[in-house]
């Protein structure tokens, strides 16, 4: 492929009319998708749509949509850490093609752009693209961190809750009721639970053959704190009387594991504050340097 053919094109005027009209076009779609998901409604019709889960496809789901059939790729971890992240309570009401629509609008909308700032560097413009379609999938991801350690750190809360309510002579399955109706994502995936098994018919503890709906949904979560949980708590509902004190034991155990953890995070904090500092402080001066001879040679292409 020729560049400087390519960059001779872009300096032309009918290049620029063609980026002024996209450009253009790309502003009305955004000011639509802006406008088209205000919402007008009464609160009563808006919190009778939330209860019926009716989610309204715009251009964006039609856009990622549309990707998603050329998209070829597994999009399972995507969907996970998109799920993860609508446990506590982010992006609300988005699906898949909405993620990978506002993917593909982020990536035209940034390539228009460099395209109308700095046309002449094509390396800087595919960067560009490239960054910004990247960053709703960075954004969802960075929210699936952060709900995954808001998990383990209510797992201690959750243990102890369970214990108690062992403790007062309640059955394992009204423990783990009690325990779902705790505010979190913790409580929203024992909520799961509860309801996978009433609507399936399937033991909530494990009956074998027939493996019970808690610990599997907590063993597919991927995190080895729910992974052990599931199965203690698999364990314990097989005890009986005796459940309780070794519920008591466990939940002991759990919360001294959680408070060694804390402290050696505590310790190795000012090592992991290393790099951070280094990159705030070198950064700056390492791209002012960069920069320049970069700029120097995309342009000799």
């Amino acid at each position: 492929m020729d560049l400087s053919a390519v960059n001779t094109f872009l300096h032309s005027n009918t290049a620029q009319i063609i980026i002024v009209l996209i450009a253009g076009a790309l502003g009305a779609l955004i000011v639509y998708l802006i406008t088209s998901s205000m919402s007008f409604e009464q609160s009563t019709s808006r919190r009778l749509g939330k209860f019926a889960g009716t989610v309204p496809t715009g251009l964006t789901e039609e856009i990622g949509g549309t990707v998603l059939k050329l998209y070829k790729r597994d999009t399972a971890q995507m969907l996970g850490n998109l799920d993860w992240a609508q446990l506590g309570g982010h992006f609300q009401g988005w699906g898949l093609d909405t993620l990978i629509g506002r993917c593909a609008i982020f990536g035209v909308a940034a390539v228009i752009g460099m395209l109308v700032i700095m046309p002449e560097n094509l390396l800087f413009v595919i960067g560009a693209g490239a960054l910004a379609a990247y960053y709703p999938v960075l954004q969802v991801n960075g929210r699936a961190g952060d709900v995954k350690k808001q998990v383990g750190r209510e797992v201690p809360e959750i243990a102890a809750l369970v214990a108690a309510e062992l403790a007062a002579g309640n059955a394992p399955d009204v423990a783990i009721e009690r325990a779902a109706q705790m505010p979190g994502p913790l409580g929203k995936l024992l909520g799961r639970a509860l309801a996978d098994s009433r609507s399936s018919g399937r033991p909530l503890f494990t009956r074998k053959p027939i493996r019970g709906t808690l610990v599997e949904l907590l063993l597919a979560s991927g995190l080895t704190q729910l992974t052990a949980f599931g199965a203690q708590l698999d364990l314990v509902a097989t005890k009986g009387v005796s459940g309780a004190d070794m519920m008591a034991d466990i939940s002991r155990a759990i919360s001294r594991e959680y408070f060694e953890h804390v402290m050696s995070a505590a310790e190795s904090l000012e090592g992991n504050l290393v790099i951070p500092s280094s990159i705030f402080f070198f950064l700056p001066f390492t791209a002012a340097i960069m920069l320049p001879v970069m700029n120097s040679l995309s342009g000799a292409f």
